[in-house]
């Protein structure tokens, strides 16, 4: 490796590193949210400098439609800034933090948001390891 380009290569490998990431933990609360309309967990958004105002409508998906949708984020993600995964849903929270509303009966039971959250650093311990493992 030319020592001259080893900045460039490690900036690009943390860049790809936060980009999964982020997309990751979008991904993991999508996919373990309860579903009921599957508002709530196709309501997580990406996005950057400010939390998401965007909240999928009351009736989104027509019956029969899939119900866990990712919503795009079509920007770059970088290392720089502040990002951020929300849920503007107005019942998030309670789903969430309450084991009533919160269960699902996918592994998680109650718990899939602290056990997407206590996962985390996890998460991006092994994404950064693998993304700096393939600088080259």
């Amino acid at each position: 490796m030319d020592p001259s380009k080893f900045f460039d290569l490690l900036e690009d490998g943390i860049d790809n590193a936060w980009s999964e990431y982020v997309q990751e933990m979008q991904s993991q609360l999508t996919s373990r949210a309860p579903i009921d309309s599957g508002r709530l967990a196709s309501s997580f958004y990406i996005s950057k400098r400010s939390p998401s105002n965007d909240v999928r409508p009351d009736n989104w998906a027509p019956p029969g439609a899939k119900k866990q949708v990712l919503p795009e984020y079509t920007g770059k993600i970088t290392f720089g800034g502040t990002w951020f995964v929300t849920n503007n849903v107005p019942y998030a929270v309670r789903v969430a933090k309450d084991p009533v509303y919160g269960k699902n009966g996918r592994g998680f039971g109650s718990e899939w948001y602290n056990a997407t959250v206590t996962q985390k650093q996890k998460t991006w311990e092994a994404i950064v390891a693998k993304n700096l493992r393939s600088l080259r």
